[in-house]
């Protein structure tokens, strides 16, 4: 039996696979700086790929600890191809709004319900979105 509701523990799965495709995409983002001989943005970007795959562990973490199952699910491949190292960031930064209103629809969510043990572990990810499209803005 779980600690939250179902309906919680859902969004938060669905936001785990959200952050998984979010590292892949930075994965490939990396790459492509790399190939591009863009080096220094390629090892930057790399880095958000693990930071990213962080948030995807904190999810797991969280859901399973709450007496949920984290559990991934089917998604579509992240775009690997850019214009230009602008049009690569201007979609990072894109992604990154997309981002946080997820996880602000998901505190939302935990909020009409009285779920503070939810809203207690989303407040690092609003600090982390926060610091995320400040960077990337």
């Amino acid at each position: 039996m779980s600690i939250i509701k179902d309906d919680t523990i859902k969004l938060l799965n669905d936001q785990l696979n959200k952050e998984l495709f979010s590292a892949s995409f930075y994965f490939n983002m990396s790459s492509w700086c790399d190939k591009h001989g863009l080096k220094g943005c390629g090892k930057f970007l790399y880095g958000h790929y693990r930071e990213e795959l962080e948030h995807f562990e904190k999810f797991k973490d969280f859901i399973n600890k709450v007496g949920g199952q984290a559990s991934i699910s089917e998604m579509k491949a992240p775009p690997s191809n850019f214009k230009s190292v602008q049009d690569l960031f201007e979609t990072v930064a894109k992604h990154e709004e997309y981002v946080t209103s997820c996880i602000n629809e998901i505190v939302g969510f935990a909020f009409e319900n009285k779920d503070y043990i939810t809203l207690r572990f989303l407040d690092w990810f609003i600090q982390e979105q926060l610091e995320e499209q400040e960077l990337f803005n």
